[in-house]
């Protein structure tokens, strides 16, 4: 098997293909997954099922399945697995696109014509709630354009992510932080990866907060700033993380725009600057982020 059908929702295309690159293409489809809780009030009897009557809960998960991704079981001397690509690319389009989008199920064939077929194989995947949701507002269908970013040389963003594995976490825990039921625990991974990108292993609250605003904006007012709102922030995740204090939602979701602003900047860049660079940067001196000046 070398192509793989994921099933996405809260997207809905324009049309009916793009081409991502590499192998990928999104497509127009309809699938609806759903999931219901029964409950049975006798024991099952030996190789056999509960008897009458069932009854169904209140909760459980549906999902309309509009658009599919086509995607490639592997990449030429890219070691990932059919998961890293499936969490690559779903983070990516949340990234690029649509935070909302999720996506709920993997097929083994196209799903407009997996019904017909005996020998499809379908699996659910993201089937948790988003206790933190994202959305963008008035994002409707989704267009070519919009995908501009993520198709321009997508091998490149791959191949700058298999060499970069604390990039590729960074891409995950934010894709991911919806799905983090307790606000503090999603505060606290958003700046650990923050951190990791970084290198920062001292001096935690000053240096994370002087490398974020040194990386994103130019010397003056508008980095110091950065730098103020960063460590306040900063404070909220220890609290999270050593005084079981609740994250405010706003203090998160801007914890959350930071980390995403930052990844964009590095695989728009393609380099993840060094702690030379970030520290010359932290001066004013902006060149490290030129092509050939910042470790890769």
């Amino acid at each position: 098997m070398d192509t793989v059908f994921l099933g996405l929702a809260n997207l809905e295309l324009d049309c009916d293909e793009i081409d991502l690159g590499c192998g990928f293409y999104l497509r127009k489809t309809y699938a609806h997954l759903m999931s219901h809780g029964m409950v049975a009030f006798a024991p099952a009897p030996p190789k056999g099922h509960h008897p009458a009557p069932w009854k169904a809960t209140q909760s459980g998960y549906a999902y309309d399945i509009m658009a599919e991704l086509v995607m490639p079981t592997k990449i030429r001397d890219l070691r990932f697995t059919q998961e890293d690509l499936s969490q690559i690319m779903v983070g990516l389009l949340r990234l690029s696109v649509k935070p909302d989008i999720v996506a709920p199920l993997i097929s083994t064939h196209d799903l407009s014509e997996a019904k017909q077929d005996d020998n499809a194989v379908f699996h659910a995947l993201e089937a948790l709630p988003r206790f933190f949701p994202l959305a963008i507002a008035g994002k409707e269908k989704v267009t070519a354009d919009d995908l501009g970013w993520l198709s321009h040389e997508l091998s490149t963003t791959l191949a700058f992510l298999h060499k970069n594995p604390k990039l590729k976490t960074a891409l995950e825990v934010l894709s991911d932080v919806q799905f983090v039921m307790h606000r503090g625990m999603a505060m606290i991974s958003i700046w650990a990866a923050l951190e990791s990108l970084f290198n920062i292993q001292h001096e935690l609250t000053f240096k994370v907060s002087a490398y974020v605003a040194a990386f994103l904006k130019p010397a003056g007012v508008a980095r110091h700033e950065l730098f103020a709102e960063c460590k306040k922030l900063y404070g909220a995740r220890s609290g999270a993380a050593h005084a079981n204090a609740h994250a405010e939602p706003d203090d998160l979701l801007r914890s959350v725009m930071i980390l995403r602003e930052v990844l964009v900047k590095l695989i728009e860049s393609r380099k993840v600057p060094d702690a030379k660079s970030l520290e010359l940067m932290l001066f004013g001196d902006n060149s490290q982020l030129k092509e050939g000046n910042a470790g890769k």
